[in-house]
């Protein structure tokens, strides 16, 4: 009937709870890092499951818990994404990358995974 959906385990109307998932967790940035506004640099990641991608990517301020912009694609759950490092609207302090995931296909959110934090320097 067409309503059938795939949890993050692969099963057709399936509750989640058929497999183990490795935790999603981000390789880059680090702690402490300094990107510099106009370099390119790499974030990474890995874990998750791999029938469930990510839509999309977000760069939030920690201080202000405001999200500062975003890129919606298809990403796989683990993989990399190249950034050349812009942010219009940045105010001095930590920053973090994250994800937001639809784990049980019921069109809302029920995971956020954040990077460490690190900043965007002028140069």
């Amino acid at each position: 009937n067409g309503s059938a959906i795939l949890d993050q385990c692969g099963e057709c109307n399936g509750d989640g709870s058929s497999c183990e998932i490795s935790p999603f967790e981000f390789l880059a940035p680090l702690e402490g890092d300094e990107w510099v506004k106009g370099n390119v640099h790499t974030i990474s990641w890995t874990g998750g499951s791999e029938f469930i991608n990510i839509k999309k990517i977000s760069l939030g301020d920690v201080n202000t818990s405001q999200s500062l912009g975003n890129i919606e694609l298809d990403f796989e759950n683990t993989g990399t994404y190249t950034w050349t490092v812009d942010c219009f609207s940045c105010i001095e302090g930590p920053k973090t990358i994250y994800i937001e995931q639809d784990l049980d296909g019921d069109g809302s959110v029920d995971l956020w995974k954040y990077s460490q934090e690190f900043t965007i320097i002028s140069e």
